[in-house]
């Protein structure tokens, strides 16, 4: 048996060996990744041209290039949906019904993120508290006063 083995690693490493390119092989050079840094340029610049002046700009370290980017756009508000357990011990569900399985039980007061609700009166909800996802009867949930 000690045999074999031995015989079965010598070979797999030289079919590795030649695989990999044996004798002739040479490493792949990959280019140095250059540094940069953006950097907000206001009007108290006086050393910069007006053009940058209240801008952003991208500087690079290896090279003495700057270039100016583009202003973000802003990000709409997102609107969540928070709601409240009514009742205690509430079934949350792998799926919108009684007849898939109970993932968690919610007690009175904690708060979800409701993400849909379907015309059967089920919501697809999100527990603030640990991020778990399912579903719950939408009678079982109400608004959230704060």
């Amino acid at each position: 048996m000690r045999i074999f083995l031995t015989a079965s690693f010598l070979f797999l490493g030289l079919a590795f060996y030649e695989l990999s390119g044996g004798a002739d092989f040479e490493a792949e050079v990959r280019p140095e990744r250059s540094r940069a840094a953006i950097i907000d340029v206001t009007r108290d610049s006086a050393d910069l041209p007006d053009s940058f002046a209240s801008s952003t700009v991208l500087v690079s370290f290896d090279q003495t290039q700057v270039a100016e980017v583009a202003e973000p756009t802003p990000v709409p508000e997102v609107i969540f949906d928070i709601k409240t357990v009514a009742g205690a011990g509430v079934n949350m569900r792998t799926g919108p019904g009684t007849s898939y399985g109970i993932s968690a039980r919610l007690d009175r007061g904690t708060e979800v993120e409701v993400l849909e609700t379907l015309s059967n009166g089920w919501a697809h909800l999100r527990v603030i508290e640990t991020g778990r996802v399912g579903w719950m009867a939408a009678r079982f949930l109400d608004a959230n006063d704060a």
